[in-house]
């Protein structure tokens, strides 16, 4: 009779160990799942922003095309965020453009420079 209690024992034990390796297996797959949806969100809304600074500078470009002469600043709103391109003159025939863009917490600034005495225009930086 001992030796079937030391087998149920040894069973029993195997039972346990085996479960506590799954349920730890378990946890680490779910919190690794966890860190990778955040950082692939965080990548996606980083594009976003990057996407809104170049919409807002293509916009700036437009609109020097046809004015030369402007400065000011010019706002675009979408689904995406928002975005901000202030325009100066930077010399003569150089303008420089300080783009900003926004979704949620992110935010994203750049400065770019650009000759406006040919077509088309020339990224100076």
């Amino acid at each position: 009779m001992r030796t079937n209690n030391q087998k149920g024992s040894v069973a029993l034990t195997t039972v346990i160990v085996i479960s506590a390796i799954l349920l730890f297996s378990g946890i680490s797959i779910l919190i690794t799942n966890i860190d990778l949806t955040r950082v692939a969100n965080d990548y996606n809304n980083r594009l976003v922003v990057t996407l809104g600074i170049e919409s807002c500078f293509e916009e700036s470009l437009y609109k020097l095309k046809y004015d030369r002469t402007y400065t000011g600043t010019i706002n675009l709103s979408n689904g995406f965020g928002d975005c901000s391109s202030l325009i100066e003159d930077d010399g003569v025939d150089i303008k420089k453009f300080t783009l900003t863009s926004n979704l949620d917490e992110y935010y994203y600034e750049v400065t770019r420079r650009v000759d406006i005495s040919v077509f088309p225009f020339v990224r100076l930086d």
